[in-house]
């Protein structure tokens, strides 16, 4: 890491399937923005908004889900381009959901990130041969 390296900016994710693991005493969203921020700061990218949708299955189209609109809506005013989220898993659970989301995503010019991927893997763009 050289001194010049200028710190990204990103939007946090999170989504929690069921209304029982949602409320004070359960740790989902806790869980999930805490690797989040685990990953943030080893990478050098500054999270300046968090997007959680409760009870939100994997398998709901992503522009159902008023949390990740919201968010979306913050990435086009402020002109931040990425999005990091625990898992994959966490932004859809369905292969078709996962295709049409990425795709719209990648139309864009937004990237996805899994903090349990290797650093700096971006999962909408296109990995060198």
């Amino acid at each position: 890491m050289g001194k010049t390296q200028k710190k990204s900016t990103a939007f946090a994710y999170l989504r929690t399937s069921s209304a029982a693991n949602i409320g004070e005493d359960k740790d989902s969203d806790k869980r999930q923005l805490a690797a989040i921020e685990t990953y943030t700061r080893q990478a050098g990218i500054k999270i300046i908004g968090t997007y959680y949708d409760e009870v939100v299955k994997g398998g709901d189209p992503i522009e159902t889900r008023p949390g990740f609109a919201a968010m979306l809506e913050a990435l086009e005013a402020n002109g931040t381009k990425t999005i990091i989220l625990e898992t994959a898993n966490r932004f859809a659970r369905d292969l078709m959901v996962q295709e049409v989301g990425f795709a719209m995503l990648k139309a864009r010019g937004i990237d996805l990130i899994a903090s349990d991927s290797r650093p700096r893997f971006w999962m909408t763009r296109q990995q060198p041969a």
